[in-house]
């Protein structure tokens, strides 16, 4: 392959640790194919510094190190989009012609950005000396000690907040971190790969070296914890965005810009915006679905990004239009948002919910096999059994994503019956093609282009926002 391709590069510049960054796009032109990623930045660097401008600072060396991660992360992937291939190791011609690559350093509390790319990493040096893991067995381990940990296997425990022995919370801790890693790595001896009797030796000595120069003694300054993400305590379900930026990797422009918003707890409030307006993005963070490029989300004052991904979604249901049913029975599709639940729970929900109603109408009853996607289910019916598995998860906080649009009137009546009873006293956020359904709200937001254009309950709205009286007017006259 010898044709040249043009390529975008997005990088992230940030000048110091001090100052916050952004993406920065540099298009790349007759890129030789078979050149590495990290000659590609040495070509930009040489047309920057040619022009002036300041050159963009990343790292030669290759040091393995937590959850995958080398100092770049390349198109929202650690090592880059290619299975068992590190980012020196890319070349050009894993991409095509008019391709944008997005590269962004791994952003951590504990390895925080020194300049552009480059982080600091002496959390990664103490690591290895400590005989740390490697998470992608891409070559030779770095280290006699280290013990590798499969890619998806890592990545499926990183986004559980479950422990891979990564040592974030060890190499954080300035006072400890040699001594605790160490004795982390003897209680792990049976587990170690060739060489047992050398390694033993080498940690040996190091417990020995780190008791000479004082290391072991816990000052509680919590920066351990602080870096390992807990399980969230929910007690009044109040979620809050702050300065919050998204965008999605796909596209250019931002989909949400700065935005700031506050649902109150046991209370329902309401999106309202022309479609793409980036109401399903709000919703779809929540749960972090996706995660923002800045700004916080909280709830009850606790960062989702801070919180165990598992603990956070069992707080939340979603009832959309789009409901995920299997190709099961009804009962087991019910159950599916609570596997152990009883006979008489099933029932229970399904008759708030008014799924029972056609339920029984069915030969095999909740024996009955719906297909995939429950094909063989109304849109209002599958609708009344994301409702039914939402009563039987018993969250704090529900998210209603277009959930009664598209529905006759009658079907869109018992389903309000039915949302009554599923949102009492609960944190609920609403999207509806229909005013009609949120009229009742405590705050309405009004989202255009990413921002709050308005906020206040349907009266003050009607009064002062333009857009909102012109989306009440319009369903008015229909």
């Amino acid at each position: 392959m010898s044709e040249k391709i043009n390529l975008t590069l997005k990088v992230w510049r940030q000048e110091n640790t001090n100052v916050n960054g952004d993406f920065v796009s540099y298009d790349v032109s007759d890129v030789n194919p078979h050149m590495s990623f990290l000659e590609l930045l040495d070509v930009l660097n040489e047309r920057l510094i040619s022009d002036g401008g300041d050159p963009i600072a990343f790292e030669h060396d290759c040091r393995e190190g937590i959850c995958g991660s080398c100092a770049m992360t390349i198109n929202g992937e650690a090592h880059g989009p290619v299975k068992s291939t590190t980012a020196c190791q890319l070349h050009m011609f894993n991409f095509k012609d008019g391709d944008t690559i997005t590269v962004e350093p791994w952003r951590a509390s504990s390895f925080p950005i020194l300049k552009d790319l480059v982080t600091d990493r002496s959390a990664f040096d103490r690591i290895i000396q400590s005989g740390g893991y490697v998470s992608v067995n891409t070559g030779s381990a770095p280290d006699g000690n280290a013990i590798p940990i499969e890619k998806d296997k890592a990545i499926e425990a990183f986004n559980a907040a479950a422990c891979i022995g990564c040592g974030a919370c060890v190499s954080t801790c300035k006072n400890s971190s040699a001594s605790l890693f160490v004795s982390a790595k003897l209680a792990q001896f049976s587990s170690l790969p060739q060489g047992k009797p050398e390694q033993k030796q080498r940690v040996l000595s190091m417990v020995a070296q780190m008791d000479e120069e004082g290391f072991g003694h816990c000052t509680n300054t919590g920066a351990c914890e602080a870096t390992c993400p807990k399980d969230i305590d929910v007690k009044n379900s109040e979620i809050e965005f702050k300065d919050l930026n998204f965008s999605y990797e796909s596209e250019g422009e931002q989909t949400l810009n700065s935005i700031n918003l506050e649902f109150k707890g046991g209370k329902m409030t309401s999106l309202v915006g022309h479609s793409g307006s980036g109401k399903s993005t709000i919703m779809n963070l929540i749960p972090r679905f996706y995660d923002s490029q800045s700004g916080d989300i909280t709830i009850d004052k606790q960062s989702i990004y801070k919180t165990t991904i598992n603990s956070l979604r069992r707080e939340i249901s979603m009832v959309s239009q789009e409901t995920t049913l299997f190709d099961d029975t009804i009962k087991n599709n019910i159950k599916y948002a609570k596997e152990d639940a009883t006979e008489e729970e099933v029932l229970n929900v399904s008759k708030l919910s008014f799924c029972d109603e056609f339920i029984n109408k069915l030969p095999d009853k909740y024996e009955t096999i719906i297909g995939e996607n429950g094909v063989r289910l109304s849109g209002g019916e599958k609708q009344r059994l994301s409702i039914a598995r939402a009563m039987l998860k018993k969250s704090s906080i529900i998210l209603l994503d277009e959930a009664t649009s598209s529905l006759d009137s009658e079907t869109e009546s018992k389903i309000q019956e039915a949302l009554k009873v599923l949102t009492k006293d609960k944190t609920t956020i609403v999207i509806a093609h229909r005013l009609s359904t949120i009229l009742n709200s405590s705050n309405i937001y009004v989202i255009d282009s990413g921002k709050v254009v308005g906020s206040g309950k349907h009266e003050d709205l009607l009064r002062k926002s333009e857009l909102y009286k012109h989306f009440y007017e319009q369903q008015i006259q229909k």
